[in-house]
């Protein structure tokens, strides 16, 4: 007799699996905002939900970004000086 709470063979390789294409679709969202290839972004968010991604991790990936950019370009005087 089996037990239901200890996972079978197939379901711990299909989980894993699972964790790689969430893993590799999050992936590839960075670099997609990276090179600005937003058309994208949004079939990479449907993979990686899909196979697990909740909201919270997409975000970060987002987030990530912005703060990337921001860091390159927020402190950018353009030749001016603050007072």
């Amino acid at each position: 007799m089996k037990s239901s709470l200890v996972p079978q063979e197939n379901q711990v390789q299909k989980d894993g699996a699972n964790q790689m294409v969430k893993a590799t679709s999050l992936l590839y969202l960075k670099e997609a905002l990276i090179n600005e290839a937003y058309e994208e972004c949004a079939q990479l968010i449907a993979v990686a939900k899909d196979n697990g991604a909740d909201q919270k991790e997409i975000s970060e990936a987002i987030d990530a970004h912005i703060k990337t950019v921001k860091g390159r370009y927020g402190k950018q005087t353009y030749g001016f000086r603050k007072p």
